[in-house]
């Protein structure tokens, strides 16, 4: 069993670092804000002995970070362990051919997601205090934060996180694995498994359910005013992107397959064909590169809607506006990285069969601006009604208006964004 889990990990060596990577990015960010949110706790308990004019503060600024930062953090943490999972589905088809149960294919699994988690994790917490450090600077710079307020405690509590963010690992492999059951000697030809279709229904109804939920939180007009209007926008984002995880393949399978069929020019159905067979795959990407831009636009337009001048709240939402481009563009380029290495083997033997270099190239290139294209058209939309509806409850309809060419300055440098990320690592690959 040993044996098997050391050539699994020398085998797969691209995937296992597509993990570390993500994991080590995830697990930074969540170490660093659970030490500001643990830090911003003890100094309201220590009171005037903390040295802040207002102890409460901390926790008010850090308090609204955490949320947005812990939930990018656990889906990215999700999307690469069951991206993982997908790349390697064939190989663990292999393992069973070779008589491994589904339990054993399970363990390795585990095996290698804990490993690469602890050492994340140790990583993590070294890295957390200068992280945390040079946030607490910038926002003191900017008057954003009390000078008085520092880190009273570095590891202290830090078990807690060390045991949510295990269990959190944990949990999600074992959703991610229980797709191996799947797997049956009988049916290896069968590359995608029949899918129970009362669990497409629950998963369907799940999805739908949620998507109300985003659109009821921003119709009510009392909970769309000032303030609290943020924060339902914020729920209704969190609900959207839920429910996009839930429905999210039918949407993208139902676009491509128009576009496959639509489509006037030869390359643009075979990229459409090629994406409709690896939908499992791609959607991870897709969904990374939907909640970046959606999560870019609510830090940047909600503020411009308010009309905030503030050199201390600008502060605050140009740091989260930062931290969500670099994480989620990195962990999305990682993904699509991926994605592409796995299908290398394709590229090799469409040379094979004769298709010129130009025109796997262009293929591939055309398949990274659709899944952009897909990306930015789930994301926009329902920016524009958000934003729409709070303008709308606050009065601000003729502000949003005069902000329209800005928001879509914005959304195109997010678009040029996503097919930069989709593109590069397809044109490195390709070089190669």
């Amino acid at each position: 069993m040993f044996r098997i889990i050391i050539k699994q990990f020398m085998a797969n060596w691209n995937v296992i670092i597509g993990i570390f990577l993500a994991l080590f990015l995830s697990t930074i960010l969540l170490a660093s804000f659970s030490l500001l949110l643990i830090n911003s706790i003890y100094a309201i308990v220590l009171g005037p002995l903390s040295g802040i004019k207002v102890p409460e503060q901390p926790i008010a600024i850090f308090g609204s970070l955490v949320g947005i930062i812990f939930f990018l953090g656990l889906f990215s943490i999700y999307s690469t362990i069951n991206l993982a999972v997908r790349l390697r589905w064939k190989q663990f088809i292999l393992l069973r051919i070779l008589g491994c149960t589904h339990r054993k294919i399970k363990l390795i699994i585990f095996f290698e997601t804990l490993v690469i988690a602890i050492v994340t994790i140790g990583t993590s917490l070294v890295v957390s205090i200068p992280f945390s450090n040079v946030i607490i600077d910038f926002l003191q710079n900017g008057g954003g934060l009390d000078k008085a307020f520092h880190l009273y405690k570095n590891f202290q509590y830090q078990w807690i996180y060390i045991l949510a963010t295990i269990f959190i690992v944990i949990l999600i492999t074992y959703f991610a694995t229980l797709q191996i059951k799947k797997i049956e000697i009988s049916s290896i030809d069968n590359f995608y498994q029949k899918v129970v279709w009362y669990k497409s229904i629950i998963r369907v109804s799940l999805g739908i359910v949620s998507f109300l939920g985003a659109i009821a939180l921003t119709v009510i007009p009392e909970l769309m005013v000032s303030g609290l209007g943020e924060g339902m926008v914020l729920c209704a984002i969190f609900c959207y992107i839920i429910a996009f995880g839930l429905l999210g393949k039918y949407l993208i399978g139902a676009i491509v397959f128009m576009f496959q069929f639509v489509g006037r020019y030869y390359l643009i159905r075979v990229a459409s064909k090629s994406i409709l067979d690896n939908i499992e795959k791609i959607f991870f990407p897709i969904a990374l590169l939907v909640s970046l831009s959606l999560f870019v636009n609510y830090t940047i337009t909600i503020p411009n809607l308010l009309k905030i001048d503030n050199s201390a709240n600008i502060r605050i939402i140009s740091l989260l506006a930062i931290i969500i481009s670099v994480f989620n563009s990195i962990i999305a380029l990682n993904d699509i990285c991926q994605y592409f290495l796995e299908k290398k083997q394709e590229f090799k033997t469409l040379r094979i069969l004769g298709y010129c270099k130009k025109t796997v190239v262009s293929a591939c290139l055309i398949e990274g601006t659709i899944i952009s294209s897909i990306a930015f058209l789930f994301s926009v939309v329902l920016t524009i009604y958000f934003n729409l509806q709070f303008s709308s409850h606050n009065g601000l309809n003729n502000v949003y208006s005069s902000n329209l060419v800005e928001f879509w300055i914005i959304n195109g440098a997010i678009f040029v964004g996503s097919i930069l990320v989709t593109l590069l690592p397809v044109c490195f690959l390709l070089k190669k």
